[in-house]
């Protein structure tokens, strides 16, 4: 696969794949296969990013490094066909990038990629989209697990969250079997103790949080800011007041409270499976 296939595939933007297509990014052809390879490994990717945005030192936009790694996602997709994995899981995990640069628009007004930290994942087949969520083979209490996210743009309907819940479960036992009956564990803001009070019983937030036992909570993370307001830069005083829940969480922040992140178990007997692959 070509990166102008992938692009195409990918529904990028015109206005970002050209902005990719004149990107600066002088690596050699040595470079980067050794960087390629890096990004792609389990145990290797969050320092190749790191060497990687070294190397790109002036890319400040990240659109050099964004170019890069979606040249990487063309090597990806050998690995997800030499493991017969469908085109279309790979397609709908490699949209990552996509929206990624997509939110950074939103949040600064251009596109520009600033989560390479985290994309290795995907590259390294270590996290695949599976329907509405998302799943990365992880560990939990010393054995293996499974860490569910939560895409910006997912389905949190009922329906949605156990299509994709029985998707993933069909998908481990399929290609990874030592993940298909672990535990399924979530950290995410969503979780947090702190909205019991925020949100109403009848949001698709709340019916989410049914799912879970939480088992511990982290009062300092500010993810929050990114998803609710798209700025993590605001300050509370200047956070929007566009939604109910954007007004309820800054009413409760400005009188001292804090968002943070709930850790969760997903209890899958209370979801109804769907057929997966």
């Amino acid at each position: 696969m070509t990166e102008s296939e992938l692009y195409t595939a990918l529904c990028l933007p015109q206005e970002l794949a050209d902005a990719l297509r004149t990107a600066k990014c002088d690596l050699s052809k040595q470079e980067f296969e050794a960087f390629s390879q890096g990004l792609r490994g389990k145990d290797t990717y969050a320092a190749a990013a790191k060497q990687l945005k070294a190397r790109l030192s002036e890319d400040e936009r990240g659109l050099g490094m964004l170019r890069v790694m979606l040249a990487v996602a063309c090597d990806t997709h050998d690995m997800y066909r030499s493991r017969h994995i469908p085109d279309d899981i790979f397609f709908a995990t490699m949209k990552c990038f996509v929206r990624f640069a997509c939110e950074h628009k939103e949040s600064y007004g251009t596109y520009g990629f600033d989560r390479s930290w985290w994309v290795g994942r995907q590259l390294s087949m270590q996290l695949f989209r599976l329907g509405e969520l998302e799943y990365e083979l992880s560990e939990w209490g010393g054995g293996p697990a499974v860490s569910l996210h939560i895409p910006s743009d997912a389905d949190l309907s009922e329906a949605g969250i156990a299509a994709s819940v029985g998707a993933a479960k069909a998908f481990l036992a399929k290609y990874d079997p030592m993940y298909s009956d672990t535990p399924i564990f979530c950290a995410s803001w969503l979780l947090s103790p702190s909205l019991e009070g925020l949100l109403s019983p009848t949001s698709r937030i709340a019916g989410f949080r049914r799912h879970f036992h939480i088992v511990r909570y982290l009062p300092e993370p500010e993810d929050y800011k990114q998803w609710v307001y798209k700025d993590p830069r605001l300050a509370p005083e200047d956070f929007p007041e566009n939604t109910s829940l954007q007004r309820s969480i800054k009413q409760y922040v400005l009188a001292g409270g804090k968002v943070g992140e709930g850790i969760g178990l997903l209890m899958t007997d209370k979801l109804t499976d769907t057929p997966g692959m």
